[in-house]
């Protein structure tokens, strides 16, 4: 169990906050899906502007793109599915706070 440190502490640095962010940061990093030293993809503004332009300018392009993305996400983020997910994640997080 974590125990916050008295209210007086929180906002100055102190060894009772201290610990208390040490017990948040472990907390935190062991029910996170994804490890501090995950890869991370950067971003290309000028590819991404590019392709609002194409969007912006060819309707029909932007017609089939939003009809196969409706169908990928009546596929795989139906109910049942989702239902699923959330479940293992919650028992996952269960064992991990065991």
């Amino acid at each position: 169990m974590i125990r916050r440190p008295p209210r007086s502490t929180q906002s100055r640095s102190s060894a009772a906050s201290d610990v208390y962010k040490r017990q948040m940061q472990h907390t935190m990093t062991n029910l996170c899906y994804y490890s501090p030293s995950a890869t991370w993809a950067e971003p290309n503004i000028q590819k991404a502007a590019s392709y609002m332009q194409l969007l912006v300018n060819n309707r029909q392009c932007g017609q089939m793109i939003g009809k196969r993305a409706q169908e990928h996400i009546y596929t795989n983020f139906n109910q049942a599915i989702l239902n699923k997910q959330i479940n293992t994640r919650l028992q996952w997080i269960k064992k991990s706070l065991e």
